[in-house]
């Protein structure tokens, strides 16, 4: 029996990754995206969570009250990145 997860999934409403389709995941606490279609995805933390992927749907544009929700959180799409999110960003990548 094949278990079909769906995931609202926000678009992305400006910057260069605009139209995207964007969710916060509960299981790694990152921000995924994909692209602007819904539909069937391979997830990007499968091996647990997802091992069959998931179902996008389009669940209206990204905003500021929804981001809120979920602060400090790594992944976040391009368009909401502040220099300060951008550096801490780099700063767990190196291990500084």
């Amino acid at each position: 029996m094949t278990i079909i997860i769906i995931i609202p999934a926000y678009s992305i409403p400006a910057g260069k990754q605009c139209g995207l389709l964007t969710f916060f995941c509960e299981h790694c606490s990152r921000w995924h995206t994909h692209s602007a279609q819904a539909g069937h995805r391979i997830a990007h933390c499968q091996e647990l969570h997802y091992p069959s992927g998931y179902t996008l749907e389009d669940a209206g544009p990204l905003t500021e009250e929804i981001i809120k929700q979920y602060p400090n959180r790594r992944g976040l799409p391009l368009a909401y990145q502040t220099a300060q999110y951008q550096a801490r960003e780099k700063a767990l990548l190196h291990g500084w």
